[in-house]
């Protein structure tokens, strides 16, 4: 089984290299959204954290759904990619570009989010950031 990984606290910059570059991804701001902000009502109640990638080298592909949630009881919460605006969707940037907005989260009552963890195209967790 693979080690854990350490969850750095929210807001923290994390560089995750892929195979087409580098990018320093920050979250941030994990928050329940306004029933007037959500393009897709909730089934539970909505989160979204705030989600900046900066291309460092390369042309690194990013897409909202290598972003998943944690749960308390350790399951998880897939994102709900479309659900507010600006979502991060998908797309590559050039180095130095970089693009931010926002990952949401359809959490079912009785659930709350302890993390949110970057997972390769594989589902390789590569990346933990959590509220401590």
């Amino acid at each position: 089984m693979a080690p854990t990984l350490e969850a750095v606290a929210f807001g923290t910059k994390v560089d995750i290299a892929s195979s087409d570059g580098t990018a320093a991804y920050t979250i941030d701001n994990l928050q329940p959204v306004p029933p007037d902000a959500q393009i897709v009502p909730a089934k539970g109640t909505m989160y979204a954290v705030d989600v900046t990638i900066v291309a460092k080298s390369g042309t690194p592909t990013y897409n909202g759904f290598y972003l998943v949630a944690r749960a308390a009881d350790g399951s998880n919460i897939a994102p709900a990619v479309g659900a507010v605006r600006p979502g991060i969707t998908s797309g590559q940037l050039a180095q130095d570009q970089q693009v931010a907005g926002h990952v949401a989260y359809d959490v079912a009552p009785g659930q709350t989010i302890t993390a949110i963890q970057f997972r390769d195209p594989k589902g390789k967790v590569l990346a933990v950031w959590g509220s401590g």
